[in-house]
């Protein structure tokens, strides 16, 4: 799995590789190609349905609540980790 980490410490990095394996699982892709810049509306599979399916997996898996604000600024995986990385995160779940 590539995963490009140039802007993450190691919580992004991290979170990062845990995303991607989100993004395989629900998308129903290989995510091999996915990284920071993966623009989350042009992977294949998506739909707005997948999409909820996507937030509401993050939401739990993180425990985080995301506004409707930040959801509409998630363009790219880099975009959902920034998110993510400043709430409160519990990592190894």
């Amino acid at each position: 799995m590539k995963v490009e980490a140039r802007i993450f410490s190691k919580q992004g990095i991290w979170l990062m590789e845990d995303l991607i394996r989100l993004v395989e699982d629900v998308f129903e892709i290989d995510g091999t190609d996915c990284g920071e810049d993966t623009v989350i509306n042009e992977l294949e599979n998506w739909d707005s349905l997948k999409y909820m399916e996507f937030i509401v997996t993050i939401e739990e898996r993180y425990r985080v609540s995301l506004t409707g604000d930040e959801i509409a600024g998630f363009r790219t995986l880099s975009d959902v980790i920034k998110t993510i990385s400043t709430k409160s995160v519990e990592l190894g779940k």
